[in-house]
C-alpha cells in the first residue's frame, strides 16, 4: 500500500510537470498543449495544485514507513 501511495505521489508530480509545460508553451505546441489545457482547464493553469497532492502523498507515504519500522 506504501508503495502505491509513493507511485502516485510520482504521479501527480510528473502531472504537475506536463501542465506546467502545457501552460508555458500553448502558443509554440499548439498539438498537444491545446489539447492538454482543454481537456483540465483548472490544473492547467494552477499546475501548483497537483504539486500539493504530490507533497501530501509523499507525506503520506513516509509516516506510513515510519509507522511501519516502529511496528517492527
Amino acid at each position: 500500500m506504501a508503495n502505491f501511495i509513493l507511485l502516485l505521489a510520482f504521479l501527480c508530480a510528473g502531472t504537475s510537470f506536463v501542465f506546467f509545460t502545457a501552460e508555458n508553451s500553448a502558443g509554440d505546441l499548439p498539438n498537444w498543449a491545446s489539447g492538454v489545457c482543454s481537456t483540465a482547464n483548472l490544473l492547467c493553469h494552477n499546475p501548483q495544485l497537483a504539486v500539493f497532492a504530490a507533497v501530501g502523498l509523499a507525506g503520506l507515504w513516509l509516516v506510513l514507513k515510519i509507522a511501519s519500522a516502529l511496528r517492527s
